[in-house]
Order: structure tokens, then C-alpha cells, then sequence
């Protein structure tokens, strides 16, 4: 699938370190939306290396969860294609009470030696597809929580 991932149409880089977050969990997140398309060949950089040594939720079970780089929370018929995202700072997308998802020509792509940075994260989804896409993280490709119906996941290179 690699061939129809295409050029970089757009870069958005997160700022480096935390300070700007604040008690968000989040660098950019979609909410709320019904009929959303996000799509154009554009890269998410969540230059997640200098907040990697931050993360210590394997050893403390109240830690503070680091930025994911895109977050759709409650969204309704969502297509998702040709976007990379890169080094996030935690899990790169982030699909949370969402109906009627379609993600496809997706890359992510971070170092194999960052915490937890799984590629996509689907929690309490009812109708997703994920296809046609490449991910490379050194940890999960695609995580998959709890409370979710009609999932097809194809054409995946881990």
C-alpha cells in the first residue's frame, strides 16, 4: 500500500516539550463533528523524542498520560485517508465513541525504542474500518480497547 500513500501535502508540528499543553491530554483533537473528511496528504509531527523520558506509566499507575497527536471523540461517519502521523508523544490516533469510521492509506511511523506510542487506539467505536495502511511504531499497531462492535481491520503492513 505504500505507493498510494503519496507525497507530504502539509506538515503541523506539535510544539516540543509540554509546557504547552497544559492539562490537556491531547495535541489535536476532532469532536463532535458528523460527515468530517480529513484528507490531503498531510503530516501530523508530534516531535514526541525530548517528552519520550517522561513517560512512566509502566512504573506509576497515576502518571500523567502524554499528548496523542490526533484525538475524534464522538464523531459520526469520518473518513480518514492519506494522512501520516509521526513521533507523537503518546498514541498517534485516538478513536473514542465514534460511529461509521473509515480510515484508509494511513502511515505512522515512530522510532521502535519510544514508550507507548501505539499507532491507533479504537475504544467503544461501533462500525470501523481501518485499511490499506502502514504502521511502524515499536509498540502496537493498533490497540483495541474496550466496548467496540463491527471492526474490520485489512490490508495492514505492521
Amino acid at each position: 500500500p505504500s505507493h498510494r500513500l503519496g507525497k507530504q501535502r502539509g506538515l503541523l508540528k506539535a510544539p516540543n516539550g509540554l509546557r504547552s499543553f497544559g492539562s490537556s491530554s491531547d495535541w489535536i483533537e476532532f469532536g463532535w463533528v458528523e460527515g468530517l473528511t480529513l484528507t490531503g496528504g498531510g503530516t501530523f509531527d508530534g516531535q514526541g523524542a525530548s517528552s519520550w523520558p517522561l513517560n512512566n506509566c509502566s512504573t506509576n499507575k497515576n502518571c500523567k498520560l502524554l499528548p496523542s497527536n490526533v484525538k475524534f471523540l464522538s464523531m459520526t461517519k469520518t473518513r480518514l485517508r492519506g494522512i501520516t502521523s509521526t513521533n507523537s508523544k503518546f498514541f498517534h490516533i485516538v478513536l473514542l465513541d465514534c460511529k461509521d469510521f473509515h480510515g484508509t492509506w494511513i502511515k505512522i511511523s515512530a522510532p521502535a525504542n519510544n514508550p507507548n506510542t501505539d499507532g491507533i487506539h479504537i475504544e467503544r467505536l461501533t462500525g470501523v474500518l481501518i485499511s490499506n495502511s502502514v504502521i511502524g511504531t515499536g509498540d502496537d499497531c493498533i490497540s483495541i480497547g474496550h466496548g467496540n462492535s463491527h471492526v474490520t481491520i485489512t490490508g495492514i503492513t505492521f
